[in-house]
């Protein structure tokens, strides 16, 4: 009966560890595609490229947490009352300016750090390519889900 019990957790651990891995890979592979894109859109020298993914990245893991925080509190609010009052709702409509707010002056420094690192003309890409590459992933997504 312990053989048995046994043989059930390492299956489960095994499973789990593979979907971990797939999961990883899969963002793994996001990752790399991402680079590629951005490498390709923006025409990035390799010495611009040295300088723009620690900015870049820097400013993604900055909105991801900002974006978490919002939601977290947003989800709360929400999901505490069903019927807000004026005064609830107008505290939620300034959280969410002030959210926005946040966003803008992290896009804000974003410009003026890369400023300093690329020409202008490929400052202004940045954020169309942000645009055509989360497009174009998501069309990719979709591919494969209707291959599989």
């Amino acid at each position: 009966m312990k053989k048995i019990g046994l043989l059930i957790v390492l299956l489960f651990w095994i499973i789990s560890n593979n979907n971990a891995q797939t999961s990883a890979s899969k963002q793994d592979q996001i990752e790399n595609y991402r680079i590629a894109y951005f490498s390709r859109v923006l025409k990035l020298t390799p010495a611009e490229a040295k300088l723009f993914w620690p900015v870049y990245d820097t400013y993604q893991t900055n909105l991801k947490a900002l974006r978490k925080k919002f939601r977290m509190d947003a989800r709360e609010t929400i999901l505490e009352d069903t019927e807000l009052t004026d005064a609830e709702a107008s505290r939620i409509i300034a959280e969410m300016i002030q959210f926005r707010h946040q966003e803008v002056e992290l896009i804000e420094l974003l410009v003026v750090d890369f400023k300093k690192i690329l020409p202008l003309p490929k400052v202004a890409m940045v954020f169309k390519a942000e645009l055509s590459f989360r497009k174009e992933l998501l069309k990719r997504l979709q591919q494969e889900k209707t291959n599989k």
